[in-house]
């Protein structure tokens, strides 16, 4: 599972840096200029997206518990939510121009958080 995460975040911040299109998610920018009731068309559907993307991650770190490559004592949700977050802020990061490199590094730290909960 650990492999998976990593490679999720990675291709993930790799899309978001890409040029030939803007830079961050749509799915995570799209909703911040459209906040009105009014735009509930668009705002639903990247809103139910965002909760899928963070419902893979729980659910990653629950196979890893259920595998033993986590503790039994990890907090699923938590750790789960550490990692779909991360994506979120680098929607933001990437369209203030932070460059993939620095992504890439961060996400090294971040699945330090893994390790941090196996064994």
């Amino acid at each position: 599972m650990w492999r998976r995460v990593e490679l999720t975040l990675r291709r993930s911040v790799k899309m978001q840096c890409e040029s030939g299109h803007p830079k961050g998610c749509m799915v995570a920018l799209g909703t911040m200029s459209a906040s009105k009731p009014e735009h509930a068309h668009i705002t639903k559907p990247l809103t139910v997206s965002r909760a899928r993307t963070h419902a893979g991650f729980v659910r990653c770190v629950e196979r890893g518990i259920a595998t033993g490559e986590l503790s039994e004592a990890t907090d699923a949700r938590a750790l789960g939510t550490a990692f779909s977050s991360f994506l979120l802020g680098v929607s933001i990061s990437a369209r203030d121009g932070v460059k993939l490199s620095a992504f890439n590094a961060s996400i090294a730290e971040l699945m330090k958080l893994w390790d941090a909960a196996g064994h």
